[in-house]
């Protein structure tokens, strides 16, 4: 596979908290690129998320991380997030069987502190995320490839505000926040956002609950998306000619400077063994480890 050594857009917007206008534009159209192609060969991708938009060696976007299209994770699972409803009433026996924890409508700056602490343990999780998963998602009533475009809208607001829409301390109130996504869409006032941005973000969620069909005839189409005045003067033909916002100094072509390596202290230099797989299917994947080189690396002249 092709290494793109410019990190990924998480570390980005864990460096800079919050990008302009220009800047978010700029990632944001590259985005809908990569997700229009993917929707073109027939698939959804159903895991678009900051930590699976990759930057090459010239600051441009590739989109990666496909595993979910199958189907085959726990974090396209309704059901396994609709867990943590149960689990929070069985906390407390004397609680009420409908009786639902109030969740605040604005986070307040130590939760958000704390949500931003976490967001890279749970990049590495095998859980993941559900902040940028689309409500029709969970409920589990058939969905299609609009669940990509409300995902771009929750990196859009990430982009520009410094945190995810519906982010909580724990994945459970996420969900219900997803769910019930009307009360909990909330713009600060403290945060410039123009009215063409925020119009953007808000017409990629369903506009009411009749039906599922409104869940999803109800957003704009990739095409409505190009022509919105957010991307006004946009030329979609040439954006990988445009010099991206940043490009990655490279120190050599195996650097890995912009990947947050040391959170990954904690990992075993050697994975374990999985039951049922001995030493000799390992053999197939020998030399297919790509570790980073700590010594005097050459640099790129």
């Amino acid at each position: 596979m092709e290494f793109l050594p410019g990190g990924d857009l998480m570390t980005m917007l864990m460096k800079y908290d919050v990008f302009s206008e220009d800047v978010t534009r700029f990632y944001m159209a590259e985005c809908i690129l990569a997700i229009e192609a993917v929707h073109n060969l027939g698939y959804i991708h159903r895991d678009i998320k900051p930590d699976n938009v990759l930057i090459d060696k010239n600051g441009h976007l590739k989109l990666s991380d496909f595993g979910l299209s199958t189907g085959l994770h726990k974090t396209t699972d309704g059901e396994y997030y609709k867990r943590f409803l149960e689990q929070e009433k069985t906390r407390d026996p004397a609680r009420n069987s409908v009786q639902i924890n109030p969740i605040n409508l604005t986070m307040s700056r130590e939760q958000i502190a704390t949500w931003k602490a976490n967001r890279r343990k749970l990049a590495y999780s095998t859980v993941g995320t559900p902040d940028y998963i689309a409500p029709e998602v969970f409920l589990m009533k058939g969905y299609g490839k609009e669940c990509d475009w409300w995902s771009l809208g929750a990196i859009f607001f990430e982009c520009l505000v410094g945190y995810a829409p519906f982010c909580s301390d724990n994945p459970g109130d996420t969900y219900k926040k997803i769910i019930d996504w009307p009360s909990y869409l909330y713009f600060p006032e403290e945060v410039f956002i123009s009215r063409e941005g925020e119009d953007l973000i808000r017409r990629q969620a369903p506009h009411c609950h009749d039906s599922m069909m409104t869940w999803t005839e109800s957003r704009l189409t990739v095409n409505q998306i190009k022509t919105h005045s957010f991307f006004y003067g946009a030329d979609w033909n040439s954006l990988r000619h445009i010099e991206p916002p940043f490009v990655p100094r490279l120190q050599s072509i195996t650097d890995t400077s912009y990947f947050p390596t040391d959170d990954l202290g904690n990992v075993p230099e050697q994975p374990e063994k999985v039951e049922g797989i001995g030493a000799e299917k390992d053999l197939a994947f020998l030399g297919f480890t790509f570790k980073r080189f700590t010594g005097g690396a050459q640099t790129s002249g």
